[in-house]
């Protein structure tokens, strides 16, 4: 009985440390290397107004900088009033929403230097379709820095 446990903890083992070592490796083959320099891009959001406007710095092949514009319909960077009509809060719970988007978007620049890739950068709670026209657009942006 001791002989089995034994067994069957040594084959637990070795597929843990097996897939352990296999994510290491793809985590390696996925970083990237990229051409210094200034990179920009747009991207509009696939079901609401707005666009996401991203410059991304390359120094020493890798991201250092990213600065982000988020804007509405008409071109305005989303800030506190964002949300709200005519200057007022006229619905609450779709303000809270709306803020919590702005909020979680403004992670975006930090979570791209720390992931180097836009494939390794987690979708945003509260803000996904803002993240996929962010990665639309670094990948657009990192595109230049490829060539």
């Amino acid at each position: 009985m001791k002989r089995k446990s034994f067994i069957l903890f040594l084959f637990t083992a070795a597929v843990l440390m097996t897939a352990c070592g296999g994510k290491k490796e793809k985590e390696t083959a996925t970083a990237q290397s990229y051409r210094d320099g200034v990179y920009s891009a747009e991207a509009e959001p696939e079901e609401v107004g707005g666009a996401i406007s991203l410059t991304i710095t390359v120094s020493e092949g890798k991201i250092t900088e990213v600065q982000m514009k988020n804007t509405d319909r008409n071109g305005k960077e989303k800030d506190e009033d964002y949300g709200k009509t005519d200057g007022k809060i006229t619905n609450p719970g779709l303000y809270k929403i709306a803020q919590q988007s702005v909020e979680a978007t403004a992670k975006f620049p930090q979570l791209l230097i720390e992931a180097q890739t836009p494939d390794r950068v987690d979708a945003i709670s509260g803000a996904t379709i803002s993240y996929r026209a962010c990665i639309k657009a670094a990948n657009e942006a990192l595109e230049q820095a490829r060539k």
